[in-house]
């Protein structure tokens, strides 16, 4: 009997339905009947043959190896049928998870881009006084919806990021205070004799310019007398040499002063 075969897509070959299965299972039930008549047959015939004995047993020695053999065969045939019908069970599994597997990396990806576009905004928009209290939250805010235990569950881990951002601000301060102090100690240093010779200098040019501006001032205030003297005084008739005079007087009385 020649078994019924059908080719898959994937190129492996597949069993008919169960009840072409069934079919094939009669048919194999009726070779086997056919050959124990045959048997029958050729028992009764051997009457005829010879009485060689030893052609007669040969001879039944080969029926009952023939007989035996077809036994096999039939059995193989049915082992055959049954992986057959394990491979195809296997086969729409393993579609199934191919199929599956798909679904899930493609949901996968979708999470993770949704989720670094959120990361991504959620940093940008951080400021001095949300960071770090409000990084997760913010990350997870389009996941949570309005499910109020997922939002408490963020706001916890937020804080309790900010106490470890903030544990370690202080941890790495107290690591980099001693070179911090010093590097202050020498700042402050430098610029106290930057200023030391800014002001140094300034009063240098001070001092070089003070006498031209006293005597600028000076002259500057024994015209202005001399102008109040012309403008109130009556008597105008006064001389240079009065003037004169009366400048080297203010020179005294002014030296006196310094």
């Amino acid at each position: 009997m020649k078994m019924k075969y059908q080719l898959t897509p994937s190129g492996s070959s597949s069993v008919q339905p169960s009840s072409s299965l069934d079919i094939e299972l009669e048919e194999l039930q009726e070779e086997e009947l056919q050959d124990e008549e045959c048997m029958q047959k050729e028992k009764f015939s051997d009457e005829d043959f010879s009485n060689n004995s030893e052609d007669l047993y040969a001879y039944k020695h080969l029926l009952e190896e023939r007989a035996l053999l077809e036994r096999e065969v039939n059995a193989l045939k049915l082992k055959v049928l049954a992986l057959q019908i394990q491979t195809n069970h296997h086969e729409k599994q393993l579609n199934k998870l191919c199929h599956e597997n798909q679904q899930k990396a493609t949901f996968s990806r979708s999470i993770k881009r949704n989720l670094m576009l959120a990361t991504r905004q959620s940093l940008q928009s951080q400021t001095p006084e949300t960071f770090p209290n409000q990084l997760l939250s913010q990350i997870f805010e389009g996941f949570s919806s309005d499910d109020k235990i997922f939002k408490n569950h963020f706001k916890k881990l937020d804080n309790e990021l900010a106490q470890i951002v903030q544990t370690a601000c202080v941890l790495a301060y107290k690591r980099r205070k001693p070179s911090l102090q010093i590097n202050v100690a020498e700042k402050l240093k430098g610029l106290k004799q930057k200023l030391i010779l800014k002001y140094e200098t300034q009063l240098a040019e001070q001092d070089k310019s003070r006498p031209i501006n006293n005597g600028a001032i000076k002259q500057q205030c024994f015209q202005m007398f001399k102008q109040f003297l012309r403008s109130s005084c009556r008597d105008t008739s006064f001389s240079r040499e009065y003037l004169k005079q009366l400048e080297m007087f203010y020179e005294e009385e002014i030296s006196k002063l310094e």
